[in-house]
């Protein structure tokens, strides 16, 4: 469905290129680097942003819905970033 490109830090999706921002990339790449595992907000929070952010989880919700809109998973049940409630978010490559 799609293909992240680490290296140049861009998502294919149908044959288009999307440049990921900063936090996008650090975001995709952290859960490229744990597929299936269930991982909390706070987890990709620190994995992004890093310890002392002043920024909430609910940033982690919109830069993680920016990344289903670029990879092409929006529809009801996304495929590959999946929502747990309560807990976080699992990714499914």
């Amino acid at each position: 469905d799609f293909r992240f490109d680490f290296t140049r830090g861009i998502i294919e999706h149908q044959g288009k290129e999307q440049l990921l921002s900063a936090q996008e990339y650090k975001l995709m790449s952290y859960l490229c680097t744990h597929p299936e595992e269930i991982i909390s907000r706070d987890a990709l929070l620190d994995a992004a942003w890093g310890y002392e952010s002043e920024t909430s989880t609910r940033t982690v919700d919109v830069h993680i819905a920016w990344l289903r809109k670029k990879i092409g998973d929006t529809g009801l049940i996304p495929k590959h970033i999946q929502t747990v409630r309560g807990l976080g978010y699992r990714f499914i490559p």
